[in-house]
């Protein structure tokens, strides 16, 4: 009965991976975390799959040696794609922080050659039985190496738990910022596993605790989706006033917004082509997120509609907002170089702070009425 209930708890989990891989693949998402999350879930799945079929094994144990060495083979698959699962995790997290540091080819390869050493105790395990065995009976018996490679999968995750925490500090989109609370919950999962795990084989914390956590990710992933302009890949309008609204309830420090206006689109359009003034709206995005990620306390960037484009500054520096905007239409600047494109995008840009008594409105209307006088000055 024990039996049949593990593999049914298992089958569970097997089936929302496999759900969540399939939805996960018909959006065809071609971004680096998106790479990464399917990459999560292959391996995961995997992991679940190959308990499930030795759980199906162990009453035949006793009965053939066959089985035992089948079983023996699914429980070293079992360790190695959850190793694999740690990995994909780890660069899963640093694709969603956006993170250079954690992205970067050297930082992938330090975190292999740390998990190198589980997965090489993995292998050498069916000469020397360290990590597991399986008793004549079927039982699993977990050895000394278990715990080395679960300290080993937790520290890992920990460190990268410790930097998406840092990154929160600099937060200030609430959606971003919850996801990104969750992706830093991962190590408790290993740390519920491998604490329970002295109790028994008899509850499957693992592999519950990976599929509600990849399940509440892949929820967050999907909503941040929804509130994402498709061509620039910053915020919706209707992620924007959202996002006024909660920020004109809840701030420390003085907000401002910025509305910026890609000059001359319709010229553009007209001359070069609308796919042109895609790449045009798309490079003034790609300034934007270049010149506010390093921000401490990150502005929030939207697509506001068209040509238009906001940004929302909490600081207490007003000096800041100007040196924002310069650096944007300077970074700017370079991308038109390097683009080689028969014209130079540029910018006007609307600044307001918010006052008292404001709504999303009045704070949108009053730095529009600012960038209408730049534009008529011009």
């Amino acid at each position: 009965m024990e039996i049949l209930l593990y593999a049914e708890i298992y089958f569970i989990c097997m089936t929302i991976m496999a759900l969540v891989l399939y939805w996960t693949g018909r959006n065809e998402d071609s971004s680096l975390t998106g790479i990464w999350f399917k990459a999560v879930l292959i391996f995961f799945l995997a992991n679940f799959v190959s308990n499930f079929l030795f759980t199906l094994c162990r009453p035949q144990i006793a009965e053939s040696t066959a089985v035992k060495n089948l079983a023996f083979i699914l429980k070293t698959i079992y360790h190695v794609s959850l190793i694999g699962g740690v990995y994909t995790w780890c660069n899963y997290t640093a694709a969603e922080l956006g993170s250079s540091r954690l992205s970067s080819k050297k930082a992938r390869t330090a975190l292999g050659c740390i998990l190198l050493l589980p997965i090489l105790s993995a292998l050498l395990n069916i000469r020397f039985r360290h990590l597991f065995d399986i008793s004549k009976q079927g039982t699993y018996l977990r050895g000394p190496g278990f715990h080395f490679q679960m300290l080993i999968l937790i520290g890992v995750t920990f460190i990268y738990s410790i930097f998406v925490l840092k990154g929160l500090r600099n937060e200030s989109d609430p959606l971003k910022a919850s996801h990104h609370r969750l992706l830093a919950s991962f190590p408790l999962c290993l740390l519920a596993a491998w604490v329970l795990s002295f109790i028994g084989e008899s509850v499957p914390v693992i592999c519950v605790s990976i599929s509600i956590e990849i399940l509440c990710v892949y929820i967050g992933f999907f909503t941040q989706r929804i509130s994402t302009d498709k061509l620039t890949q910053v915020n919706n309008r209707q992620n924007l006033i959202s996002y006024i609204d909660y920020k004109i309830a809840h701030h420390d420090d003085p907000v401002y917004l910025m509305l910026i206006d890609l000059d001359y689109l319709k010229i553009i359009n007209d001359t070069y082509g609308h796919l042109e003034g895609d790449k045009a709206l798309t490079r003034v995005a790609t300034a934007l997120k270049m010149c506010c990620g390093p921000v401490e306390k990150r502005p929030y960037i939207a697509r506001y509609g068209g040509d238009e484009f906001i940004v929302v500054v909490e600081t207490t520096d007003g000096l800041l907002v100007d040196k924002l905007c310069n650096d944007i239409r300077n970074t700017l600047d370079d991308l038109n170089t390097k683009s080689g494109s028969g014209y130079r995008a540029s910018l006007s840009i609307g600044i307001a702070r918010l006052e008292e008594g404001m709504d999303h409105n009045d704070l949108i209307a009053k730095a529009d009425e600012e960038l209408y006088k730049i534009k008529k000055g011009r």
